[in-house]
């Protein structure tokens, strides 16, 4: 008797341990700012409890740039997109007012991620909106979504429309003007983009229209080429690049109302098309961030909770978990908060977890939900 107690004793301190992320690394919060506060002491009233919409640390990492919803200046204008100082958060937010909110919702499913920056730092699309930081202004991405940077040099912007025809991808340059057009084969949806390597990620669907894509590929869009492919039973959808587009890390979303069973997140060396490592301790992995620089991502460990009111399983989200491929091994893991907001045609208001993002040298986590910001340093 006394040894089984020991037994159990044991297994609920492993237990304990594991959600307190004492086995292996943790997250060490480096700062938070309240954005109410920091928007109310740059000027002008706030009212409202805004949510977080979508994350992105700028390339050298001394930035990051979020989403916005509901902030109500006393001119009752929407400032949808911040950028604040790592380093000095408090006193270097930059605000923006665009044309719509750039948002990384699980509602909206896998999507290319809502913000991204420039190689140089010095332009940051957010949604449709290409912001010029240095002197604020604004052009807007016509017809459709921007989803990424491309190229050295000249910076470019594409798009990708599916309207019922075949999809189109649209080439921009830094001022939303039209530089050039392709309609590869058959229903493509973007997935991530390397602006290192110029690099695109996309599901190609080839069967019929509402069935899940079959293959994901890696396009070379200025080129008109694609550069890799794999089975996405193989892989996953939900795809992000990272350390220098050298490597694409998929996944799902996680297990469906009625299977529980999916292949853990995926990590491939883009040149060679070989499997790197898989997480087999995560299940699913969507939403993801990716090390841009790095060999370590952040995905989201689900699991299917039975729902007996509807008689199906529901998703579950676990954890966040900061993998290194490299090792394949789990560096550190977390349970988010919730946050609760508004988007535009969508009633209810959402209610979801904080949004989250790593930095390009893998070694910062950005978190935001309503009000709140913070930035923790990962430890060993």
């Amino acid at each position: 008797m006394e040894m089984q107690s020991k037994t159990i004793l044991s297994a609920l301190l492993l237990a304990v341990a594991f959600d307190l992320n004492l086995l292996g690394g943790s997250l060490h919060k480096v700062w938070e700012l309240n954005l109410k506060e920091a928007m109310q002491n740059s000027g002008g009233g706030v009212s409202g409890r805004p949510g977080v919409t979508a994350l992105r640390f700028s390339p050298d990492g001394s930035r990051i740039a979020l989403g916005t919803e509901g902030y109500h200046s006393v001119t009752d204008a929407l400032i949808r997109l911040m950028v604040v100082d790592v380093e000095h958060p408090s006193n270097r937010i930059q605000q923006f007012k665009i044309g719509g909110i750039a948002s990384d919702s699980e509602l909206l499913g896998d999507r290319p991620p809502a913000i991204a920056w420039s190689p140089a730092g010095d332009l940051v699309l957010a949604g449709s909106d290409l912001v010029r930081i240095q002197d604020g202004s604004i052009c807007r991405i016509p017809g459709g979504m921007g989803d990424g940077f491309l190229g050295p040099g000249g910076i470019v912007v594409f798009a990708l429309h599916d309207s019922g025809a075949p999809s189109r991808l649209d080439l921009f340059d830094s001022n939303c003007r039209l530089s050039g057009s392709w309609e590869p084969e058959g229903e493509w949806i973007p997935g991530s983009v390397s602006s290192e390597r110029g690099f695109v990620s996309a599901l190609r669907k080839t069967g019929r229209r509402g069935i899940l894509p079959e293959e994901l590929l890696v396009v070379d869009p200025v080129a008109r080429k694609v550069i890799r492919s794999w089975p996405t039973a193989q892989t996953g959808y939900a795809s992000r690049f990272a350390d220098h587009g050298k490597v694409l890390c998929a996944g799902y979303s996680g297990p469906d109302a009625f299977d529980e069973t999916v292949v853990p997140p995926r990590c491939m060396d883009v040149d060679s098309g070989e499997k790197i490592a898989e997480a087999r301790g995560i299940i699913g992995g969507f939403p993801f961030s990716a090390a841009e620089d790095a060999s370590r991502i952040i995905a989201s460990d689900r699991r299917a909770s039975w729902n007996f009111l509807f008689r199906e399983n529901d998703n579950v989200l676990r954890r966040r978990v900061v993998w290194d491929f490299r090792r394949g091994s789990e560096v550190a893991s977390w349970r988010p908060e919730t946050q609760s907001y508004n988007l535009p045609g969508l009633i209810p208001p959402v209610k979801e977890s904080f949004v989250f993002a790593i930095s390009p040298d893998g070694q910062y986590v950005a978190e935001g939900g309503n009000d709140i910001l913070r930035l923790y340093k990962i430890e060993p």
